[in-house]
């Protein structure tokens, strides 16, 4: 079960304060919630504040073993709090964050904020540079909803997949699945790629599953052509994970041959 953080965020200044406070559906840029006549660069050029309440109900409460915080989609420098507790921040070296945080999850409301801050300078005056998907002057928004995975049984660590090619073009794609068990329960995943998908059962005494798709002769990935890459989609106990796969030819990969 997923707990969808998509409306109404506060959208409150803490550089200009003569600006009012708004509402913002998510995702946007925070410009939907502001003044035409504020331009993107002095939107840039200050610190914003969003802030969203959410319920967590008593049945709710009692039934979930574990919460986990899913952010993407934030392309500038952001801090995020949880009932007023700093959990990470955002540093655009990560296209998604994953957090837990059932350590600040109670019963009834719940608040969740996005800080986004002007970068510090080292102690050279130089701002830091870290990787970013932005271009220079970018919208500030978040462009995906932010959600919680409310975890009751199993968690979802980690999806790896591996290419193991043949000498006939034939690839086998083997995805793994690590886990963590939370509360024994009959449970399965779904894993699916390419128009095909399997529902593995998991072992509660293990933390690793795995299921093997057989591809005869892939298309292989070009830069030009983003519908040459393919996805592995897993689902398990309310969490769901995306994972790209690129095939290339056998003497620039760096997959397994047998």
């Amino acid at each position: 079960m997923q707990l969808i953080l998509d409306e109404p965020w506060q959208l409150s200044p803490l550089t200009d304060r003569s600006l009012p406070q708004r509402d913002l559906t998510l995702p946007a840029p925070l410009s939907d919630a502001l003044p035409d006549r504020l331009s993107n660069s002095a939107i840039v050029n200050q610190e914003w504040h969003l802030m969203h309440d959410f319920e967590i109900n008593e049945a709710l409460f009692q039934n979930t073993m574990a919460y986990d915080l899913v952010i993407a989609g934030i392309e500038y420098d952001a801090q995020i709090r949880v009932n007023g507790v700093a959990v990470f921040d955002c540093d655009r070296s990560q296209l998604q964050y994953h957090k837990e945080i059932t350590h600040c999850i109670h019963q009834g409301k719940n608040r969740i904020e996005i800080l986004f801050v002007q970068e510090e300078e080292d102690l050279f005056g130089e701002a830091s540079q870290l990787p970013s998907s932005a271009p220079a002057q970018a919208a500030i928004g978040i462009w995906q909803v932010p959600k919680i995975d409310l975890i009751q049984h199993v968690r979802l660590q980690q999806v790896t997949v591996e290419q193991v090619w043949h000498y006939d073009n034939l690839c086998e794609l083997r995805v793994t699945m690590n886990y963590e068990v939370l509360k024994a329960d009959l449970i399965s995943a779904t894993i699916k790629f390419n128009g095909m998908a399997y529902q593995v059962p998991l072992d509660m005494r293990a933390t690793q599953a795995q299921s093997i798709f057989q591809v005869d002769a892939p298309h292989y990935y070009s830069p030009d052509d983003a519908t040459l890459e393919y996805h592995v989609y897993v689902d398990v106990d309310g969490q769901s994970r995306v994972t790209p796969v690129r095939f290339s030819p056998r003497d620039e990969s760096s997959s397994r041959f047998q």
